[in-house]
């Protein structure tokens, strides 16, 4: 018989619910679509909107998403931001000005409404122009910056940008989205999935220890840290495993779904 142990369940994407090719087994799209007819499920990423979108789809998500590493929660449904923690637009302005001149910065990426801006091409562009997701503006100067900005990314020597922006600019908090760190990414010292978890749990009534959230990176950490039961993937980053309340098996199995089905006994049956 089915139980509920957890009412909200919260899943990061890359290397987390989807496998190395980016994609979402069946038994994932089987166990997902069971489960949220009882319990939500909450998609957690660093991702642009936009680029859930053919997910949420999939496993017929219509609640909130947690985007941009937590800068923004979006409605799927309404298809508008629900709560925002965004960076002023002089500050970034001036903080892209200083990026591009400097040495140990090779490319650099601006998010702002779910569309984005470039100031290069390179092969990590052109592998999201070939994957069907092609900048909205491309290049310095640009008429780009009109609206407060969600993240700026920076490409290059990642700790010298790190210590660079730190030393010259407030407000700010970096992590890295990927295992590869050759991108930083900088968003509003008061973002991040964890903060992004508190706003919802109060909108939605629901209590932390009620909530389980599974994760691999970095940037996962204080999602895990806030929810009552924080989930490491057998492939996360060792000091996420450390400080996770368990960990299962990797991305490549599947490995979210069959706990999923384990402890809400869901009996899903074998993929």
């Amino acid at each position: 018989m089915t139980i509920k142990p957890y009412d909200l369940i919260v899943c990061d994407l890359d290397g987390t619910l989807l496998d190395q090719h980016k994609r979402l087994s069946e038994f994932t799209i089987r166990t997902i679509k069971c489960i949220t007819s009882f319990v939500p499920v909450i998609l957690a990423t660093a991702r642009a909107p936009r680029d859930i979108e053919a997910y949420m789809e999939q496993l017929e998500l219509t609640g909130p998403i947690i985007c941009y590493n937590g800068a923004m929660v979006y409605s799927f449904k309404d298809k508008l931001p629900l709560v925002t923690f965004d960076l002023e637009l002089e500050a970034c302005m001036a903080l892209v000005h200083d990026l591009r001149h400097q040495t140990f910065v090779s490319n650099i990426l601006v998010e702002q409404q779910n569309q984005f801006w470039v100031d290069s091409m390179d092969e990590d562009v052109q592998m999201w122009v070939d994957m069907g997701c092609e900048p909205h503006a491309i290049g310095y100067p640009t008429s780009f910056f009109d609206k407060k900005i969600s993240k700026i990314m920076a490409k290059g020597d990642c700790e010298q940008i790190i210590r660079h922006v730190y030393q010259h600019y407030d407000g700010l908090r970096h992590m890295y989205s990927d295992s590869k760190r050759t991108w930083v990414e900088f968003i509003h010292c008061d973002a991040g999935k964890e903060r992004a978890l508190e706003w919802l749990l109060g909108d939605m009534g629901i209590s932390k220890e009620k909530t389980i959230a599974f994760g691999d990176a970095d940037n996962d950490l204080p999602l895990l840290q806030t929810a009552g039961c924080g989930v490491a993937m057998g492939n996360a980053a060792d000091e996420v495993k450390q400080f996770a309340d368990l960990v299962i098996g990797t991305n490549e199995d599947s490995s979210v779904a069959r706990y999923l089905d384990h402890i809400f006994k869901l009996e899903m049956g074998v993929e």
